[in-house]
């Protein structure tokens, strides 16, 4: 990180085991290392003043959680893997379950805290405990949050405080809050800025930072590893912290906002039954390993370690993979029939909100696929922050005449030359769909082909569908 052309802000060297695990980084000199397990979950991190550890069970359950303190937090769930109690010392806390899956409340001795939800499993109130004030959240149509209201106790008599949300697609572009507004920059994906500060992110996305003009740089942010924030002697001016260049949005000490669902920072699990479970773990967050992935839809983590790969020399073998080759194989050799139940079984997936694309049938969807593997779209590579990018065709659904490019990258990280392991980047892709393991650039593709032919029905729809339909494909392909 850069000041100027000539004045450092900050140098950060991260390292990585051989799959891709970060297990080292050096701050400025000060050094941090992280441990894994076989199953590459977080076990542990060593840095000046910061040492925790972790136990998990066999499903990815935190049993002990122990980020600095006197008493590590100690765990015990039910069979579907909701949080029952936690022991911090001689403290304990309960916790209590909606019967779809949403965390309803959590008591400490005498003191509850009450969470409510909208019919969409979106948080829409928190009740602290005893004469404390409720905050209230309001969501649109889309799934996006378009407001928080609190009471501002420093009036008298207290009065209400509201921020507005304005969307640009699914990226913060406008907090309208009650004394000022904030525009919000985000570009390639992710936020640079939060009105007159400049964010400077660390290699996982979490701001460690800012710039503001006419003041020098500060850098006094930091996190243990699921997101609860160090004590700081500088507080932030903004709400875009823990992982927030991506858009984790800081609600409180103990809770995020990630647009699908809410992030408990204290106990390292989300708040809602992921939408896309069983796919994904109900309420594991980041595969256990929030120092190597993110998750910035709520929905599924994504690899966020890989630096130097390139995917240029590795795009034909996928698309072999993909489509089969001489017109048999891969898509080319499923049948009308398996057509059908590719497009019922996405059907199904994806939640009723999400409606069916103007257009979309099986036969669009098996047309326009095997057009794409024949070649009326081009796939390229090129530099980008995500594993694989390409614009939904929402002006004619299922027509490969109408051309749409697949851009495959990885985080930054195709540059045009060498080799490249889908595994590494896409490794988000391979756990989502159960029998994708090994299949990651298949399922990459599948999912960005699905884009292409136009089965987008706005927000994050377009991702559900495709997700879904490259899965129910990957099930029939490898199955």
């Amino acid at each position: 990180m850069r000041f100027s052309a000539a004045t450092p802000i900050g140098t950060i060297v991260d390292g990585y085991d051989p799959v891709g695990n970060r297990i080292a980084r050096n701050l400025d000199g000060n050094p941090i290392t992280w441990s894994y397990d076989d199953l590459y979950r977080l076990t542990g991190q060593q840095k000046a003043g910061q040492v925790c550890t972790y136990t998990l069970d066999g499903v990815g359950n935190l049993k002990t959680m122990w980020e600095g303190g006197n008493f590590p937090r100690t765990f015990t769930h039910d069979a579907a893997d909701k949080i029952v109690t936690m022991i911090e010392g001689s403290n304990l806390t309960t916790y209590t379950w909606t019967g779809y899956g949403a965390l309803s409340s959590e008591t400490t001795g005498t003191a509850t805290t009450d969470y409510s939800y909208n019919g969409q499993d979106q948080l829409a109130l928190v009740t602290p405990p005893g004469d404390g004030f409720p905050t209230t959240y309001a969501f649109d149509g889309d799934g996006l949050r378009r407001s928080i209201q609190t009471t501002n106790v420093n009036q008298d008599p207290p009065g209400l405080d509201i921020t507005t949300m304005v969307w640009d697609g699914s990226d913060y572009l406008l907090l309208n809050g009650p004394s000022s507004d904030t525009v919000v920059l985000t570009l390639g994906g992710e936020i640079v800025s939060s009105g007159s500060f400049d964010l400077l992110p660390d290699s996982l996305g979490s701001v460690i930072g800012d710039i503001r003009s006419g003041q020098e740089p500060r850098v006094p942010f930091s996190y243990w590893p699921y997101g609860t924030m160090l004590l700081s002697v500088v507080q932030p001016s903004f709400p875009f912290l823990f992982v927030g260049s991506l858009g984790y949005y800081y609600d409180s000490a103990d809770r995020d906002h990630v647009r699908a669902r809410e992030l408990m920072k204290k106990t390292g699990r989300w708040m809602q039954v992921d939408a896309l479970w069983p796919e994904e773990r109900a309420f594991e967050y980041a595969n256990s390993s929030p120092i190597t992935r993110t998750d910035p839809f709520g929905l599924f983590s994504i690899d966020s370690s890989c630096n130097g790969c390139s995917c240029k020399s590795s795009l034909d073998s996928i698309l072999r993979n993909t489509c089969g080759s001489s017109g048999s194989g891969g898509v080319f050799g499923l049948s009308d029939r398996l057509w059908r139940e590719i497009f019922e079984c996405a059907r199904m997936r994806v939640p009723s909100t999400c409606p069916t694309p103007t257009g979309g049938s099986w036969q669009t969807l098996r047309n326009c696929i095997k057009g794409t593997c024949s070649g009326s779209k081009k796939v390229i590579c090129q530099t980008c922050p995500y594993c694989a990018y390409n614009t939904c065709n929402t002006s004619n659904p299922g027509n490969p005449s109408q051309p749409s490019d697949i851009v495959v990258c990885v985080n930054h990280i195709c540059t045009q030359s060498g080799g490249w392991d889908p595994g590494c980047g896409c490794q988000a892709f391979g756990g989502k769909c159960g029998g994708s393991k090994g299949h990651e650039g298949t399922c990459m593709m599948l999912h960005e082909m699905a884009h292409a032919c136009g089965f987008c029905s706005g927000g994050q729809c377009d991702q559900l569908w495709s997700d879904a339909i490259a899965c129910c494909i990957i099930n029939r392909l490898y199955r």
